[in-house]
Order: structure tokens, then C-alpha cells, then sequence
């Protein structure tokens, strides 16, 4: 994501969206009641002699909508932010209904009475990621690997290392070559993947699951949270073929999902043993912000644009507490929603734990 203009004095955001990740991160950030602007294309139709709307050109422009919902179709790069015209040329009438809709690399302006923490924080997030690798690929065979990091900015190649090959009349290399090949590419792993990042191990054959096999004896910590999958080619044709069978989205939409259900774990298990330290429910989780207490407030996707739970949040974030909306398209996000999806981790027990 970046951010073209920054205005909150008039609560004004201008941003652009450069992946699919960014469009979802719009679809948690914008509200009804927002005010949103982008170039659209709307039908003429002071157009006389139409029999039908429906065949009216479409002009080009750029309207203003009043929200009233938000749609995001996961891996399809397309966000739909529906509303009320408010904003735009003198001859579109206001107040009637129009969808924008906003793929990668259309920029946007969202208006909001106020900011609140979390949606800054959220905009902030996807700004940072821009600037570090989404994903490391290595694209293996037995003739070579190759590493690229997948960035919001595109497809960056870092480094190749020549594979051992095979022996005259042998199908795999030797174990020795091939165990001094996986050598070299663990310390290059180590070298190009600091931070810890997703990795997706991709190339055809079975030289990859053999180097997994490898990273998992040799260099455990290494191989924790790797992804693999086989593709047709390997170097950098390999890398671009994962990327367009949306294994890079199915990786950082698991990573995601996995910190959502670890919250959601967490949070079962602080009711299950009664101390006191979670709430949930909308009224237990009022009275601990209302108290101070609420440490960590969790609020599901289906719920938090609501009013109340609006209001829920600015109290929480004035009284410091952070804010994680909790997606409902996993399992975790639905056992989540069964509870009301609202729920808050505790600085502190509001009332004796059970059996006390």
C-alpha cells in the first residue's frame, strides 16, 4: 500500500493499492458512513433515444459515494465499495446507488469523520509490508536453485546456485554432491531470509521434497512454517508459474489465519480455565474497557460495523487497548463468531475466578 496524500485534519487518506493483500486490508479499513472517491465509469443516460438503460455509453469519471457496503472476493483482486452518489459532475444525479469498483493500481480517497487506531494502524501495516519481502521462493532442481523474494513491488531475484547435476548413468546425484548442494543452500537460505519470512519451496521432480526432508534434519528452524509445491519448471520460470497458481496468496492468507486461530485458541482457553482473565460478549467486554481492564479486544468481520461495536472500539483504543478484527473465512473465525464475536484478553480479573 502507499500513501499518496495524507490529510486527517479533514479525515482524508489518498492510497493505492498494490496487491491483493492491500485490497483486503481496504475491505477492514473502510466503513459505511465513509466517504469514498475514485474514477469509475457510470452509464450516460440523458442519452435520448435509448430503448433501454442498459445500452447507454459509459462515461468515464470521478464520483464521490456515500458507503453502504463493502465486498471483497478473496484472490480476486477486486474490491466492490457500494454506496450513494454524494460527489461528482453537475449532471449525475446525488443520492443514487453506484459501485466502484477498485482493483490493484487504482488509487482511492477515503474520507472519514475520524480515523480510529486500528484502521491507521491497519493502513500502516500494509505500508510496511510494501518495503519487506512478502514470501522467499526457492525454485530447485537437480541443475540448480534459484531465490527471488516476492514484494508488493514485484518479483525480485536474489541469488543462483548451480545444482551438483547428475553423474554419467545415474538419475540423481551423488549423496555426497547433493548433500554439500543442500549445505550451500541452507546458508544462503539463512543469508536472504533474515527476518523469517513465509518460505514456498516450488521446482518439478523430487529434488525439492528431498531438500525439505534435508532443511528438516539439518536446520529445523529453518524449515519451520515452509510451503511446497510442485510446478512444470524450475528457476525463474518456476518462481512466476507458483505465482500465478496463487500459492503466494494462499501462503500470506495462511499466515494470517494462523495468527487469527491462535488468538481465537488463547482466548478458548482463558474460558475454559475460569480465572477471570478474558471477556466475551458485548456487555462483559463494555464493562472491562469501561474498567480499564482490556489488554487485547478481538472483534469478528461480521460484527464490527455495527454501531455499537464502532462506539466499542474508539472506547477501547482511548483507554490503550489494542484492536485485532478477527476474519470470519476460516474455521477459527467462525467458532469466533459463535461466541458473539466480541471477546477481550484482560490486564487484570474483574471478578474472583470460578469456584473462588
Amino acid at each position: 500500500m502507499r500513501v499518496l496524500h495524507r490529510d486527517l485534519q479533514h479525515g482524508e487518506l489518498k492510497l493505492l493499492p498494490e496487491n491483493g493483500d492491500d485490497l483486503w486490508h481496504l475491505r477492514h479499513i473502510i466503513q459505511p458512513g465513509d466517504m469514498v472517491h475514485a474514477v469509475t465509469f457510470r452509464r450516460d443516460d440523458r442519452e435520448e433515444g435509448k430503448a433501454r438503460a442498459d445500452k447507454a455509453e459509459r462515461r468515464r469519471m470521478y464520483l464521490g459515494i456515500e458507503v453502504t457496503e463493502v465486498e471483497y472476493a478473496q484472490f480476486s483482486d477486486r474490491l466492490r465499495v457500494q454506496g450513494h452518489i454524494r460527489d461528482g459532475p453537475d449532471d449525475v444525479p446525488r443520492g443514487t446507488h453506484h459501485t466502484l469498483n477498485v482493483s490493484v493500481g487504482d488509487d482511492i480517497k477515503v474520507t472519514k469523520v475520524r480515523w480510529r487506531g486500528h484502521e491507521l494502524d491497519r493502513v500502516e501495516e500494509a505500508v510496511r509490508a510494501t518495503r519487506r519481502p512478502r514470501v522467499i521462493i526457492l525454485s530447485i532442481d537437480d541443475e540448480g536453485a534459484v531465490f527471488a523474494a516476492v514484494r508488493q513491488s514485484g518479483i525480485e531475484p536474489l541469488s543462483e546456485i548451480a545444482g551438483p547435476g547428475t553423474q554419467k548413468g545415474a538419475d540423481r546425484p551423488a549423496k555426497g554432491a547433493r548433500d554439500e548442494h543442500f549445505d550451500e543452500l541452507i546458508n544462503e537460505l539463512r543469508r536472504v531470509r533474515p527476518g523469517g519470512e513465509p518460505l514456498v519451496v516450488v521446482g518439478p521432480g523430487f529434488t525439492r521434497t528431498a531438500f525439505l526432508d534435508y532443511l528438516h534434519e539439518h536446520a529445523p528452524e529453518l524449515a519451520s512454517g515452509a510451503f511446497t509445491e510442485g510446478t512444470g519448471q524450475s528457476g525463474m520460470v518456476g518462481v512466476h508459474e507458483a505465482i500465478r497458481r496463487g500459492m503466494v496468496s494462499r501462503v500470506v492468507e495462511g499466515a494470517r489465519v494462523e495468527h487469527e486461530t491462535a488468538l481465537v485458541e488463547d482466548l478458548l482457553a482463558g474460558i475454559a480455565k475460569g480465572e477471570g482473565m478474558v471477556a466475551y460478549g458485548l456487555a462483559e467486554v463494555r464493562a472491562a474497557i469501561a474498567a480499564g481492564a482490556a489488554e487485547h479486544v478481538l472483534v469478528s468481520d461480521s460484527v464490527v460495523r455495527g454501531p455499537a461495536v464502532a462506539e466499542l472500539l474508539d472506547e477501547a483504543e482511548r483507554t490503550g487497548a489494542r484492536v485485532t478484527i478477527v476474519a470470519t473465512s476460516h474455521e477459527a473465525g467462525e467458532q469466533f463468531e459463535r461466541l458473539g464475536g466480541v471477546a477481550a484478553f484482560l490486564r487484570y480479573a474483574l471478578s474472583p475466578p470460578a469456584g473462588s
